[in-house]
């Protein structure tokens, strides 16, 4: 037989090892970010600011969300509380934080891509013919937290906010405005422009003229004069 058309022998593939069991912790700790997926027994917070000064009320760590997200309760004005996800570690209870909603934009500063803190992108917003500015956009993460809305950052980069209270709405210090306010101008009509006209001809100076022509007026003038004195 032709060793060409010899079958290689089948090897036996190597035991999976086998997933240890899941613990009543493991249970709890995949039910509760289940919930927080679904956002079961919570609502979307209303009436937000674009931006205000909120104070980290309560901080937890989501088990079995790749170690990397927690789980904050901030306050901001009249005492309106709400929940939001964000990274591990760059916020404590009891600091207070710049909070930039969803539909938010954001001029273009470094300082508002801190990438511990948040995630943006950049847009481009066309006003008219040379009329456009860039600004960043927030993204908003909603695959641990349902009802997440907006981002938070760390006043280390806001000098100018360290001293601003509690509830303080700050959109205005920052140059932060509204995305559908946005959307708003550039679909708005464009000015027409003028369409320029063509300029009458500028008449000949009697330098350009001939020396006939000259001549010829000259004497109906002197013709005319001649006839008002008869």
């Amino acid at each position: 037989m032709n060793k060409k058309n010899e079958k290689p022998e089948k090897t036996d593939k190597p035991e999976k090892p086998e997933k240890p069991e899941k613990t009543w912790e493991d249970i709890r700790a995949i039910a509760y970010l289940d919930k927080l997926r679904r956002g079961e027994g919570e609502t979307m917070p209303t009436a937000l600011p674009l931006a205000c000064i909120v104070r980290v009320v309560a901080y937890k760590e989501i088990p079995k969300a790749n170690e990397r997200y927690a789980l904050v309760t901030v306050r901001g004005s009249l005492g309106i509380t709400w929940k939001m996800c964000v990274n591990r570690n760059y916020l404590k209870k009891g600091m207070n934080a710049l909070f930039v909603a969803k539909g938010a934009t954001m001029p273009e500063e470094e300082r508002f891509r801190n990438p511990e803190a948040a995630k943006v992108k950049l847009r481009v917003f066309r006003f008219g013919p040379g009329i456009k500015e860039r600004r960043f956009l927030p993204i908003v993460n909603r695959t641990i937290y349902h009802f997440n809305n907006g981002l938070l950052y760390p006043l280390d980069d806001f000098p100018e906010l360290k001293r601003m209270r509690e509830g303080t709405i700050c959109a205005a210090e920052l140059r932060i405005d509204s995305l559908k306010e946005r959307h708003a101008r550039v679909a708005a009509p464009k000015p027409k422009q003028k369409k320029k006209t063509a300029s009458a001809p500028k008449a000949e100076s009697d330098a350009a003229e001939g020396f006939f022509a000259k001549l010829r007026r000259r004497h109906i003038r002197v013709w005319r004069a001649r006839e008002n004195e008869d």
